[in-house]
């Protein structure tokens, strides 16, 4: 389900985007007819006419910001994949320090490379 996500955001993307271009196509067809039926329907056909010109522009805007998300998913993915392949599938453990014996004495302590 969550395998290969940028591919389904950028699908995700167009069909919202198709989505809201039939919508408006849709919905400016019937503020014309609408306007065109009554006798002062000059507001609804213009309302109509901005509708069908706007809205498809507007869906097709809208969907850069999600489809663009998608593919910056893809990307790193890629990058993550051919730089370190290796280095995924294994978890990182940090290096554990090194024992150090004490010190025996005084001198040892005050002058430690000899």
């Amino acid at each position: 389900m969550f395998k290969n996500i940028g591919r389904k955001i950028k699908m995700l993307a167009k069909v919202i985007c198709w989505i809201g271009i039939i919508f408006s196509l849709i919905a400016g067809i019937i503020l014309i007819a609408i306007g065109a039926q009554h006798w002062n329907g000059e507001v609804t056909v213009i309302t109509g006419v901005i509708v069908l010109i706007l809205g498809p522009i507007s869906s097709w805007l809208g969907s850069f910001t999600l489809y663009g998300f998608g593919e910056l998913i893809d990307s790193t993915q890629a990058i993550r994949n051919r730089i370190a392949p290796e280095q995924i599938a294994q978890p990182y453990y940090p290096q554990q320090p090194t024992y150090q014996e004490p010190y025996q004495n005084q001198t040892d302590y005050q002058n430690p490379q000899q």
